[in-house]
């Protein structure tokens, strides 16, 4: 507007870097993306399409595995999440091991650095990679019946991708399901065509949340089933990954009346599993993951000298 100062304008901050929300206990941000920004990109994986954020860059290793990179932390440093919970994968053992998970089924991607990564354990230490989707509602749309669709095709790998979504409004009850397609070549390069940099994913999820209190969003409790497969060649080598996983996620959460605000449920549960084959199909290795993942946080309002606080927990379980 006319005659806005500077100091008048908002900042824009990311809300799940903190429990609280307040801005000044939000962590260091490194950036994010928005839906439109991935969209744009067209990227294949998560590192892809955040690759313009400064200090974030990808390992690279296949068009199909390239998993983020944080300021030179990788691996068991830097934690990718989707709406909060672990994205229950492998890709931590291995670079050549993909995240399942695909940028046309988030709304937006943040990337969070600094205090705040503790709050997700100590793999975090080096950021946090967190997908943020509407695939167990955490609020109720305006519109009783909503959707979208998106195409997009790239000529450097003669590859397309297809995505929808619907969700549903139904008094107490949102209903939310998406699919997406995803198939790209082997792409070309000033030196000729890169051979076995292709890749394939398709997955999909169906997911519900039921509101308790009639005029409140924050009373609630969701859950949603995910699925998951991708195939992709490893350039370089005569190998190709073959990757599924099936995923269960929970979220949930409780107003109150008094100091305790709210609290909060997530939670995960998923069966992963890869196998390396050849150009014969023959399997030469085969990697299982089965893991479970419980969060739970209350919020407090001002308590004595205390103005805002937060007291969580979080347990997880893994067998690989």
């Amino acid at each position: 507007m006319a005659g806005q100062s500077p100091s008048d304008t908002l900042e824009e901050v990311i809300v799940t870097a903190s429990p609280i929300g307040s801005a000044e206990f939000l962590s260091t941000i490194a950036g994010g993306a928005s839906r439109e920004d991935l969209l744009r990109s067209g990227a294949a994986s998560l590192a892809d399409a955040l690759d313009w954020v400064p200090g974030v860059t990808g390992s690279a290793v296949a068009a199909g595995a390239s998993r983020p990179v944080i300021r030179g932390f990788d691996a068991n440093r830097v934690r990718t999440l989707e709406d909060g919970i672990s994205s229950f994968d492998v890709s931590d053992v291995g670079a050549d091991h993909g995240v399942p998970l695909d940028p046309l089924v988030a709304e937006r991607v943040e990337v969070v650095r600094g205090p705040a990564t503790l709050r997700y354990g100590s793999q975090a230490i080096g950021g946090v990679v967190n997908a943020l989707t509407k695939r167990v509602p955490a609020s109720r749309d305006e519109q009783t019946v909503g959707g979208e669709a998106t195409a997009g095709y790239g000529s450097v790998a003669d590859g397309w991708n297809a995505s929808g979504q619907m969700n549903l409004t139904a008094g107490s009850t949102a209903l939310h399901g998406d699919a997406f397609i995803r198939r790209a070549e082997d792409y070309d390069t000033p030196l000729g065509v890169l051979t076995n940099s292709w890749v394939h994913n398709e997955g999909g999820a169906l997911g519900g949340t039921y509101f308790l209190d009639p005029d409140d969003d924050a009373d609630r409790i969701g859950l949603g089933v995910v699925r998951y497969g991708s195939r992709y060649g490893l350039p370089g080598e005569d190998a190709y990954i073959d990757m599924s996983q099936t995923k269960l996620l929970l979220r949930s959460a409780f107003g109150f009346q008094g100091v305790a605000r709210q609290l909060s449920v997530d939670g995960g549960w998923a069966e992963y599993e890869h196998s390396e084959r050849d150009d014969a199909g023959e399997v030469h290795s085969t990697f299982r993951d089965k893991a479970w993942e419980l969060r739970t946080e209350m919020l407090f309002d001002s308590w004595h000298a205390l103005a805002e606080s937060a007291l969580g927990a979080q347990v997880q379980q893994r067998d690989f």
